[in-house]
């Protein structure tokens, strides 16, 4: 309980692997070092950008060799990991949702019983697909909806519908 918040379910692993390569070589940076590496960086996004060009050639990648940045699934929907994913996300901010703690100010309805349901939002019929579209975009499935987009990436959001879906 440091305070240190998990950033599993909020950074891509792309960014992920920003974060590991810049703490790698953190140690090795003085103030007037840092200060160097972060105008590289700055230019060479600013010059990527112009030109429409990825920040980074391969060589100089921060991933492991073979790492795809491909949306596709990972792996199947996990009903835990949903859970912790509801967690991370902050859905409890909202909404009551059984095995997942949170406040006790809701603005959003309690998702109990969730299975149950014959319509997402009041728009989509239930089902595993339509909720992960709602899971990741909410303002385009309902425009001016309450919910606000969280950046919920695919194998996230199939994680998190199969949790919900679990709960008769």
């Amino acid at each position: 309980m440091t305070g240190m918040p998990a950033w599993e379910h909020h950074l891509t692993d792309g960014d992920l692997w920003d974060v590991v390569a810049f703490l790698q070589h953190l140690p090795e940076l003085n103030a007037e070092a840092y200060d160097q590496w972060q105008q590289r960086a700055d230019a060479q996004l600013v010059g990527a950008a112009r030109c429409g060009k990825p920040a980074l050639s391969a060589a100089h990648s921060p991933f492991p060799p073979g790492y795809s940045a491909e949306p596709a699934l990972a792996r199947r929907p996990d009903v835990q990991r949903g859970r912790q994913a509801l967690h991370q996300h902050a859905c409890t901010a909202c909404h009551s949702i059984p095995g997942v703690t949170g406040t006790k100010a809701f603005v959003g309805p309690p998702l109990d019983g969730f299975a149950r349901r014959t319509l997402i939002a009041g728009t989509l019929p239930t089902s595993q697909e339509n909720l992960v579209q709602w899971l990741m975009h909410t303002q385009r499935v309902k425009p001016g909806t309450a919910m606000p987009e969280l950046g919920v990436a695919p194998q996230d959001a199939h994680d998190m519908a199969a949790y919900l879906l679990s709960l008769h």
